[in-house]
């Protein structure tokens, strides 16, 4: 007997809302995807502690919209050669690129919306988002100071579900989904960097691999 996940899903139209969840392709596995606050970047964590003690629970991130939203997730972001500056022991500044082998293997998995479950997916304005970033980042989680305008901003708790996904039509880089866990089994696409990862994604059983490598902005 076929599993549910053995037949290709259908590509859909690159116009149409999706959701996008990227991750290196160290913790992919083929199944349920939970969160795991290990992996977590250190700056960003206080702005995730915050995100859990609302919610009930420590969240997944998916952009949603169509395939413009991508730019969201970082993606794009494996192929950038400059990561910043560093001071030097003259006192100089100097750019730092990455070298050989220095370059992350991200994937990034597209979903219907189909592959959320309507009760546990919380929507988030993008934009206010940032807000609780800068807030939390390097500062204990209670010394936050996170106003009661920035959480209606950032929830729109009076925006239904069809709201959402309209909006994230009109304005590509404004939504975000928030989830308690992600089945990867049930992504429409699989995008990764080169054939070598779309041959270790396949083995695991994924569908739909494509290598699909997005433009870097200068």
């Amino acid at each position: 007997m076929k599993n549910q996940h053995d037949e290709p899903l259908a590509l859909p139209d690159k116009q149409a809302v999706r959701l996008y969840h990227c991750m290196p392709l160290s913790g992919v596995s083929y199944g349920v995807l939970l969160p795991d606050p290990a992996f977590s970047d250190t700056d960003f964590l206080p702005a995730y502690r915050w995100a859990e003690e609302r919610l009930g629970f420590f969240p997944l991130f998916l952009a949603v919209g169509p395939e413009e939203a991508v730019s969201m997730t970082g993606y794009v972001n494996q192929w950038q050669r400059y990561i910043g500056t560093e001071r030097k022991d003259d006192g100089t500044i100097a750019n730092v690129y990455r070298r050989k082998g220095e370059f992350p293997n991200n994937v990034l998995f597209v979903f219907g919306k189909e592959a959320v479950a309507a009760h546990e997916a919380v929507f988030t304005d993008y934009m206010a988002w940032h807000i609780v970033l800068n807030e939390t980042m390097n500062q204990h989680l209670h010394e936050a100071k996170i106003g009661v305008q920035a959480v209606r901003s950032l929830f729109k708790k009076s925006w239904s579900m069809a709201r959402w996904y309209n909006h994230s039509r009109k304005a590509l880089h404004d939504v975000q989904l928030l989830v308690p866990r992600l089945d990867l089994r049930q992504a429409q696409e699989v995008w990764v960097r080169n054939k070598s990862t779309a041959r270790k994604l396949k083995a695991m059983g994924f569908a739909n691999v494509k290598v699909k490598r997005l433009p870097v902005e200068r």
